[in-house]
């Protein structure tokens, strides 16, 4: 199979929360409704696993579409990973792309629950996995009433967080958290460890290290059960993993980091203590002149606005707002960008530094 551009389909999944009207809108699927689907991971070579949900060997894992037959970016991936993903990041992650990218979205009036992840410390201690989970949030669309609360608004003793879990009251719980407003156009990073929740209508961009390990505090709400939640582990191991020292108000103020793209037609979003993790870089088109993406990695390239041209030594293809794509290792630095449209803007999501 030769290496080429490829468009990721969509590989919506069934997730514990409602949502996935905004993130099937922004997708341009017909139909747009809030079921489940409230997850759409965009660039993956990893499995989904949905506590309570059907999970099949391939869920999560990306689709490309190569002359007509859909397959798996895993499988293509094994055809030649050197050309896909590099030898330097062969050496180091094999046949993963050590990094996935997702668009969540979660209804008017609905929960993401309140949970935290653990890091790769205690991932490999206690999860046979060398990863852990950090994250950062570039929030697309929001409603007026849409909030997030991010880490403890003072310092937490395990026997509280035992308290918690054992009374699951989920206003008690957030009444302990900093509640914070979401507006579209803000990156959000969210540390290992940090509690984190959102409540109203929401659609996120998300890149992060590729696991599912999610604690969850407020399990009843979603029919979890308390195994789930504590990801097969005793409560008294599991705490290890939370930060529980108080996330006070000058910590939130030098996460939020609010876009302003007025000025400028590249913006590294992603912030230096998280740049090991992965990359997220926001292009816009504001001029005339075609654009080089030059990149040390392979990269997924998310359209945000707009229409636009995408040309490579062997394909010229028409891009669009909700479309995402793969650029394999080879093609890194021979990718030309150009508008249709002169709203055409584009994120790039790369992989951890080798």
């Amino acid at each position: 199979m030769n290496m080429a551009v490829y468009e990721l389909q969509s590989n919506a999944i069934e997730h514990i929360y409602k949502g996935g009207k905004m993130r099937a809108e922004f997708r341009g699927e017909e139909n747009p409704t809030d079921d489940y689907r409230s997850e759409d991971w965009i660039f993956s070579t990893n499995r989904a696993i949905t506590p309570g949900k059907d999970n099949p060997i391939d869920k999560g894992i990306s689709r490309i579409e190569d002359e007509g037959e859909k397959i798996l970016l895993t499988d293509l991936i094994e055809t030649n990973p050197l050309l896909a993903l590099g030898s330097e990041h062969v050496q180091k992650y094999d046949k993963q792309i050590g990094v996935l990218l997702k668009i969540f979205n979660v209804a008017e009036g609905e929960f993401l629950p309140i949970h935290w992840h653990p890091d790769d410390r205690f991932a490999k201690a206690h999860l046979d996995s060398d990863m852990g989970k950090v994250e950062a949030w570039y929030v697309m669309n929001a409603s007026k009433d849409a909030k997030a609360w991010i880490g403890w608004n003072k310092g937490m003793y395990e026997e509280e967080i035992a308290t918690f879990m054992e009374r699951q009251d989920t206003e008690e719980i957030l009444s302990e958290m900093n509640e914070v407003q979401l507006r579209p156009g803000t990156l959000l990073p969210i540390p290992s460890g940090v509690v984190h929740a959102i409540r109203g209508a929401t659609c996120i961009l998300e890149v992060q290290q590729p696991t599912d390990f999610s604690v969850l505090i407020n399990y009843n709400d979603f029919e979890c059960d308390r195994e789930e939640a504590l990801l097969q582990l005793h409560f008294e191991t599991v705490i290890r993993s939370l930060d529980r020292r108080n996330f006070d108000q000058s910590i939130l103020q030098r996460l939020f980091n609010e876009i302003d793209a007025s000025t400028r037609d590249r913006i590294e979003l992603i912030p230096y203590y998280m740049v090991r993790n992965f990359g997220m870089l926001s292009m816009k088109f504001d001029g005339s002149f075609k654009k080089f993406i030059k990149s040390e990695s392979f990269y997924c390239m998310t359209v945000m606005e707009g229409k636009g041209v995408l040309m490579s030594p062997f394909k010229k293809i028409e891009v669009e707002k909700g479309k995402s794509y793969f650029v394999p290792y080879y093609l890194r630095s021979l990718v030309v960008l150009d508008k249709k449209t002169d709203d055409f803007e584009v994120m790039i999501t790369s992989p951890p530094k080798c």
